[in-house]
């Protein structure tokens, strides 16, 4: 009976998550694949608007379609290659029950071995099976199975903590910036997990009604920023840089803040307008407005 019950758990979320993640995953492939040819079609001769491993629908084989909504040859990710970490959870998502035997029977230990691995870069051989994904989706489902949140585990000792370690990362980060150093990928994830704690500490510390009542529009609206802006980003960029020739460092520093906050703006006026006008478009949120 039990089996039964989990089987039947297993297809329902299945379900849920093709409307959380496959359709939009695909919608937002589409239609930048979509834009990407038209842009190509328009710019027909200019190079801004070229990129390794893109081809317009006009020159694409059924096996280059395939590569833009899966794996492009030249980075391993799709065409809006931000998506790629949503393309790898839809893959472990259907693979939710190895992760629960992992995350029932081998516990902490699976956890930390899955985190040796990415601190190692060891990766399987096959595109869309990222260690990454493995480790944070064994990592939430060893909490979830365990009644444990993450969120009351963050004491005020480990605030300082992580306030020092997200100090020191930012160092880090600079150094490697102004005298282009090239940090290892331990350095990377190590301050990715820093950065999640870091986020914890100051959503416990804004965690009051009000704060959340200002932050909705932002939450909801999080994945579909994610997904749009990565083409609007590359618009932008090219074409802002193309136009203004920024010659000095301040010039691109000033632009290297201006135009993704441009960018986020333009993709939540985006969202803003299909909430409110073409909510029969929330297939691009994940069905959520």
């Amino acid at each position: 009976m039990a089996k039964g019950i989990a089987g039947i758990n297993y297809v329902e979320k299945t379900k849920r998550r093709i409307k959380s993640l496959l359709i939009p995953y695909l919608s937002w492939n589409i239609i930048v694949f979509l834009l990407f040819s038209c842009m190509a079609m328009l710019t027909s001769g200019d190079s801004v608007m070229e990129k390794d491993g893109y081809k317009s629908i006009l020159d694409c084989s059924l096996l280059d379609i395939w590569k833009n909504m899966y794996a492009l040859d030249s980075t391993g990710m799709p065409i809006v290659n931000a998506l790629w970490f949503i393309r790898d959870l839809f893959i472990i998502s259907l693979c939710s029950p190895l992760v629960f035997l992992i995350a029932k029977y081998l516990k902490w230990f699976g956890v930390i071995l899955l985190g040796l691995f990415l601190l190692l870069n060891i990766h399987l051989p096959f595109k869309g099976f990222s260690t990454a994904c493995w480790f944070y989706f064994t990592w939430g489902a060893y909490m979830g199975l365990n009644k444990k949140n993450l969120f009351s585990t963050v004491s005020e000792r480990t605030s300082i903590l992580m306030n020092v370690a997200i100090v020191a990362l930012m160092i880090f980060a600079s150094i490697g910036y102004f005298y282009d150093i090239q940090f290892s990928g331990f350095i990377y994830h190590v301050g990715t997990v820093t950065m999640i704690f870091g986020a914890m500490v100051v959503y416990e510390n804004r965690a009051s009604d009000r704060w959340q009542k200002k932050t909705f529009i932002l939450s909801t609206a999080s994945f579909f920023i994610y997904a749009s802006h990565k083409p609007i980003l590359v618009i932008i960029r090219r074409y802002s840089f193309k136009l203004l020739h920024p010659d000095t460092d301040l010039f691109c520093c000033i632009l290297y803040i201006l135009v993704p906050s441009i960018t986020i703006l333009i993709a939540l006026a985006i969202f803003c307008t299909i909430r409110r006008y073409f909510p029969c478009l929330k297939f691009l949120n994940g069905y959520r407005l």
